[in-house]
């Protein structure tokens, strides 16, 4: 058979193929890694669409007449109040059920996927390594929680915001426009009334500004536009003074005794962000809280310490000179894990877990090492299967059937919290059929939590701040 008869595998070399089916053929590449993704996030979390809510949706899920923009989140001593607005919507549109709500969350991660992979395109990045970047992202453990626990939207939502602040941001060779800034701008405090992450934004975006201008012939170092995001912060801190007090938040003077978990000395509170942003660096490389069995936590931590071992020889081996990937890398966790939270938890690393999945992906698309060594291979899809079955338990733990959540609701259903309604209680006992809900109602969190060492760092933080 003649081989021109053969299907062309491109229009281009096509005798038909003209200028639509060249538009046609590169709009599918272009869309092809969105596709991928969407297929990755729907295998990875489809099933939350069957989970229900957790200990924190409850007191969430109210009606929109009574939320409040200045005051702090009816879960404790936050103030982040459009998290609180989207829940209080959902609710107003969906009641108390939960499908649609996770579906909401599954579609949230897909966008935050979708907008890791532009912008990491839009700095340049490889296309083949933005995507496994936002591949891999999507399947570590620690990104799990954000998508099955409703509460953790805020976590998501955040994302959403900062990067599409970022992507505004840096869009321009030049430095952003006034209309770039101003968009950017809001986006980031769309972000931060979510959830106080990447509060140093707005200071690393204006010396991002200057120094592409520094490098750009002709264009001005500074302008009305580098003064937005300083506006804004000083708009956001004046506004967290109003809700939380005159410190706004920031220190431990305006909290109040009973959220411990976020009190303390100021050298206490410096401790346990320093220790939460080591966290960040080092925990997807050596988990603890998602294992089952102890077990599960050697092997666990000698596949971590495996490819830890297997970086530092690859970095030996070759030497790079200039590691650009490397600062990107430590820039997106400097960026986007600064926040409050005083005792460190894997779901607050949702954000800063971006910055480890790029280093990762970005040091073995460019290392020759991992490319003729076999050990090494084997030892990234190690490391890929056990995040695998971390992002699995991950999941198990947000079901509505685990024991922890039978805890926590059970003990919702016992209680008179008057944030739990009639409507809440009646949910609660028609989803739990207990036959023993007192005696499940009676585990203390300590017995309840699966993990004494976390339990033990709360409380030398209480005892160094008392």
């Amino acid at each position: 058979m003649p081989r021109d008869l053969w299907p062309a595998r491109s229009f281009r070399g096509h005798p038909c193929g003209g200028p639509l089916n060249r538009a046609l053929e590169d709009r599918v590449r272009a869309a092809l890694p969105f596709l991928a993704l969407g297929a990755l996030v729907l295998i990875a979390y489809g099933r939350t669409l069957t989970f229900g809510y957790s200990h924190d949706d409850f007191f969430l899920l109210r009606p929109v007449a009574e939320w409040r923009f200045i005051g702090p989140s009816p879960t404790g001593f936050f103030w982040r109040p459009v998290w609180a607005l989207v829940l209080a919507l959902e609710y107003e549109l969906f009641g108390l059920h939960p499908g649609p709500q996770h579906a909401i969350s599954v579609l949230v991660q897909f966008v935050n996927a979708s907008l890791m992979f532009a912008l990491l395109g839009r700095l340049g990045v490889q296309r083949r390594v933005a995507l496994a970047t936002a591949a891999l992202w999507t399947l570590l453990a620690t990104t799990a929680t954000g998508v099955a626990w409703l509460s953790g939207i805020d976590d998501a939502l955040t994302m959403t915001g900062l990067m599409l602040a970022t992507y505004f941001w840096v869009r321009r060779p030049a430095g952003p426009s006034i209309g770039d800034a101003v968009v950017a701008t809001l986006w980031w405090l769309f972000a931060v009334l979510f959830k106080e992450v990447g509060l140093g934004w707005p200071f690393a975006m204006v010396a991002f500004a200057w120094w592409r201008r520094r490098r750009a012939p002709g264009a001005p170092r500074f302008g009305v536009e580098l003064l937005l995001p300083l506006l804004a912060f000083g708009l956001y801190v004046a506004l967290r003074v109003q809700a939380l007090g005159h410190t706004a938040g920031l220190t431990s003077s305006d909290i109040p005794e009973g959220e411990m978990h976020l009190h303390g000395s100021p050298l206490v509170m410096a401790a346990g962000r320093t220790i939460h942003f080591c966290e960040a660096l080092v925990y997807n490389l050596l988990p603890v809280d998602f294992f089952t069995t102890w077990t599960g936590v050697v092997v666990g931590w000698v596949i971590g310490l495996l490819l830890v071992v297997t970086l530092v020889v690859a970095w030996r081996a070759e030497r790079p000179q200039r590691p650009a990937w490397l600062l990107h890398g430590a820039g997106w966790l400097v960026l986007f894990s600064l926040h409050g939270a005083m005792s460190p938890a894997p779901r607050t690393l949702y954000v800063p877990a971006a910055g480890l999945a790029f280093v990762l992906c970005e040091w073995v698309a460019t290392s020759s090492y991992f490319r003729r060594s076999l050990a090494s291979a084997l030892v990234l899809f190690a490391f890929l299967g056990m995040q695998l079955v971390l992002e699995r338990n991950a999941l198990d733990a947000q079901h509505w059937q685990h024991f922890s959540n039978r805890v926590r609701n059970s003990t919702l259903l016992l209680g008179d919290d008057p944030r739990i309604t009639p409507e809440k209680k009646a949910y609660l006992a028609k989803r739990y059929q207990f036959d023993d809900v007192q005696r499940l109602a009676r585990f203390t969190r300590a017995q309840e939590m699966s993990l004494p060492w976390r339990e033990y760092l709360q409380h030398l933080f209480k005892r160094a701040a008392g």
